[in-house]
């Protein structure tokens, strides 16, 4: 395998937004369906771990748009792997129109094996590592979640999973902008986020997302479950 792959793209109109834009969460599908591709491609068979019980699970996503996009745009999206720890891989992707950088997306996954424990890497996939890091597309939430944090909630559907059995990783994206639509309806645009997955999502799990201003168009996301208040996910969201 080369150390970048290309796989053309074109955005949908069962895609668009009230705003007849391609929403966010979308670009994290796209990220997803590179991944899959690269191993159509014989970069690593993704399906011959999977059936041997192993998994590749995202932990870690950042995104920065730089333009907005509807229907019927015809996209480049490459995806190369620059870091490899002992068990964790990061994923860099960049989507074109034409000449024109659209996005970029940063995607960090841990080896997981049969019995649910983070695994050495293969090989295989760690000899697919080398390709130069990107720029931090968008910092991580550190802040704390504040008293005064606003609280939207939503349960798990059995559609929001994927083969892994959990919601998918684009879904947790999806319902942090629900909530700041619904909390902050004139907030803007999502412009760049950065999401940290801490916990798996099944169905009937019931989640409070609880927004918050953090300043200069950004905003903190935490994502609890249950009673018990048990942080699932966190992200800090740049709007514009």
């Amino acid at each position: 395998m080369s150390a970048e792959i290309k796989h053309a793209l074109r955005t949908r109109g069962y895609e668009l937004d009230r705003q007849s834009l391609i929403p966010p969460p979308a670009y994290f599908r796209y990220m997803e369906h590179l991944r899959w591709e690269s191993a159509s491609e014989g970069s690593f068979d993704l399906a011959a771990l999977l059936a041997r019980g192993y998994l590749l699970v995202v932990v870690g996503q950042k995104l920065r748009l730089h333009t907005d996009l509807g229907m019927g745009v015809e996209l480049t999206g490459t995806l190369s792997i620059g870091e490899a720890g002992r068990t964790s891989l990061t994923m860099h992707n960049a989507f074109y129109r034409g000449e024109e950088l659209v996005a970029r997306g940063q995607v960090t996954a841990v080896f997981i094996d049969p019995s649910g424990a983070p695994a050495a890497l293969t090989d295989d996939l760690r000899a697919l590592a080398g390709a130069p890091a990107t720029v931090d597309l968008a910092p991580r939430l550190t802040a704390p979640r504040p008293d005064e944090a606003h609280r939207w909630t939503v349960t798990v559907r059995p559609s929001d999973c994927d083969l892994y059995r959990h919601a998918n990783q684009a879904i947790y994206l999806a319902w942090i902008e629900d909530a700041r639509a619904t909390i902050a309806p004139e907030s803007g645009r999502l412009k760049a986020v950065s999401v940290d997955y801490v916990k798996q999502c099944f169905p009937g799990d019931e989640l409070a997302v609880w927004m918050w201003e953090l300043g200069e168009g950004a905003w903190g996301a935490e994502m609890v479950r249950g009673d018990e208040g048990e942080v699932v996910c966190r992200g800090r969201v740049e709007t514009g």
